[in-house]
């Protein structure tokens, strides 16, 4: 176990994300292909101990996104699958004593770079996934096993390049966010100046595309 005393400056962008006062374990990715579980504590004097609990390398070469469901214990994380053909989704269940036991791993298409939840009206849950390269996919997750299979995918294309050739040349859906309703999904595309609309079927939680919004050219 490693203890690191930092001052509140540096904790600055974890303090914005965390709440201090319910919230002290922290979850993080690293493309060295490992999940880090930190605990974060106050020890007064604007200064902090941060202690690392567990690693975890069952993720995949390159861990890049975590979703963390803390009302059912379940972490899923993305590899988004740079030295590999493949990126995958691996599902873990949190453990009492720190540790991550793995429940699902799974490849899924190339460069996972974001997820978001969705909950269903009967309390389903869905995993929406955004790949850098042009596609979209959905995972319909059983909360309680931290089990997942694949609902949907959508694959995206474009007429011409951007005005940036140089990440332009074809899609790339980088983001996936909900709004309050949790009824739109939306997915910012940087290739195509576009950002993607999905209506979601509580009941179902089938998405429907609809119209794209335009942005920019080039933003």
């Amino acid at each position: 176990m490693r203890t690191t005393t930092l001052t509140s400056s540096v904790l600055a962008g974890l303090a914005a994300a965390v709440n201090l006062a319910t919230a002290t374990k922290l979850y993080v990715s690293s493309y060295a292909g490992t999940i880090t579980t930190l605990n974060l504590t106050h020890v007064g004097n604007a200064s902090y101990n941060l202690v690392s609990l567990d690693t975890n390398r069952d993720c995949g070469h390159n861990a890049t996104w975590l979703e963390l469901d803390l009302q059912h214990g379940n972490l899923f994380c993305l590899d988004e699958g740079i030295v590999s053909p493949d990126g995958t989704l691996t599902s873990f269940k949190v453990n009492k004593d720190n540790t991550l036991s793995r429940v699902i791993h799974a490849n899924i298409p190339a460069a996972p770079v974001n997820s978001a939840r969705l909950w269903g009206d009967n309390g389903t849950m869905l995993l929406t996934v955004a790949h850098y390269t042009a596609a979209l996919t959905t995972f319909k997750v059983d909360p309680v096993t931290a089990t997942f299979t694949l609902s949907q995918s959508f694959n995206f294309t474009q007429a011409k390049p951007g005005p940036k050739a140089d990440r332009q040349a074809a899609p790339h859906p980088h983001q996936v966010l909900s709004d309050p309703s949790m009824k739109y999904l939306v997915v910012p595309d940087l290739g195509s100046d576009l950002i993607r609309v999905f209506y979601v079927n509580r009941t179902t939680l089938q998405l429907s595309e609809r119209p794209s919004i335009n942005v920019t050219p080039g933003s």
